[in-house]
Formats: C-alpha cells, sequence, structure tokens
C-alpha cells in the first residue's frame, strides 16, 4: 500500500504580544482586549497551521509569565521554533525550568520559493546585511510593528520582509515564505511600494 508523504510546512511571525495591553491600541488591533487577541490569533494559526508543521516565532510572544505562555503555544498547531525577542522575559523563566527547549536570537534555515531552495535568516529585529543577502537569501524579522525604518526603505532590503502579525502581509496569521513574496508583490504591484 502506497503511503502519501505528509508535506511538512515551514511558517512564519513575530509580535504575537500575548497578554499585552498596550500593543492593542499602538498596533490598532482589531480586538478590545488581551483574550480577544488571543483568540483571533489562535485561530488564524491553528486555521493554517498542521501539527506537522514549524512555526518560526520571530520575538516578542508574550508579556505573560512562563507557565500562562506555554498554555497558549500548547493549544497552537506545529512545532514551535522561538527567536528571542526584546519583550520575552518569560523564556529566561522557561529555560530554567524545561531543559532542551531552545530560544535563539538568530537564525539561517533552508526554505522553498517556487520549489527552489534558499536561505532565510530569522531574527527580531531587521539586519542591514545578512548571510547570502547578494546570493538570493531571504531575512524575516520583526520588532518595528507597523513603523518604517530607514533600513528597511533600502533598496538592498527588497527581499527582507517584516513578518510583524499586524502587518498587511502577514494580517495576524503565520505565512509560508513563498505566500510572503507573493502577498507583497501584490501589494506592491497595487499600491507600487512594498506595504507590508
Amino acid at each position: 500500500m502506497f503511503v502519501k508523504p505528509i508535506k511538512v510546512m515551514k511558517f512564519y511571525i513575530a509580535d504575537l504580544h500575548f497578554g499585552h495591553t498596550e500593543i492593542l491600541e499602538l498596533d490598532k488591533r482589531p480586538v478590545s482586549n488581551v483574550e480577544e487577541n488571543e483568540r483571533l490569533l489562535t485561530h488564524n494559526w491553528n486555521e493554517v497551521v498542521t501539527n506537522h508543521d514549524t512555526v518560526y516565532v520571530l520575538g516578542d510572544s508574550s508579556y505573560y509569565g512562563c507557565d500562562k505562555t506555554a498554555s497558549i503555544f500548547r493549544k497552537l498547531h506545529g512545532n514551535k521554533v522561538f527567536i528571542r525577542g526584546n519583550h520575552d522575559k518569560w523564556m529566561n523563566e522557561y529555560e530554567l525550568r524545561c531543559k532542551g527547549i531552545q530560544f535563539r536570537d538568530i537564525i539561517t534555515l533552508d526554505d522553498y520559493v517556487a520549489g527552489k531552495q534558499t536561505k532565510v535568516v530569522v531574527s527580531h529585529y531587521p539586519i542591514a546585511v545578512w548571510d547570502k543577502q547578494f546570493d538570493g537569501g531571504y531575512q524575516l524579522y520583526g520588532h518595528i510593528h507597523l513603523n518604517k525604518h530607514v533600513i528597511t526603505a533600502h533598496s538592498e532590503m527588497a527581499r527582507s520582509f517584516n513578518v510583524g502579525c499586524m502587518t498587511r502581509l502577514m494580517n495576524y496569521t503565520p505565512r509560508t515564505l513563498e505566500d510572503i513574496i507573493i502577498r507583497s508583490r501584490t501589494f506592491k504591484s497595487q499600491n507600487g511600494k512594498n506595504d507590508e
């Protein structure tokens, strides 16, 4: 009997900010409290991610403590790889209590676009120069929310994307690299600029 292999996907998202009341207004999120924020993000995440997939969470995932944050992430499908953000204080406590869970500051990994393998650098912060930048590689980051930054406006950053959940590009949903690129091109063709 032939068993069809399961397609494992890689997804990316940043700046979930579970439990962070002030960020709801700053980001103009379409929710009125942290519970609604959690429900929106959980629903959208579980709509696209399966338990076989991997999601790279690029920082600022939660304002809650270790136990509450862990309970939220247990509800979310897939394997999670955490990139440390400037608001991820819970990670220090989690690392001390849960050996084997790693939190990184930056990762270079392989992904695919249109069937071709490419390098992707993921971090919480935008980086002006990254590994394989001039060899077709991509950079995914968060941190700047809806703010435009001088670094991101530079022409050499064309293969670099803000995957903050609140951006139009992400719309509170983890996305694959290919989806991020396609959506970015669509927005650019609609208004003449990369409207993250």
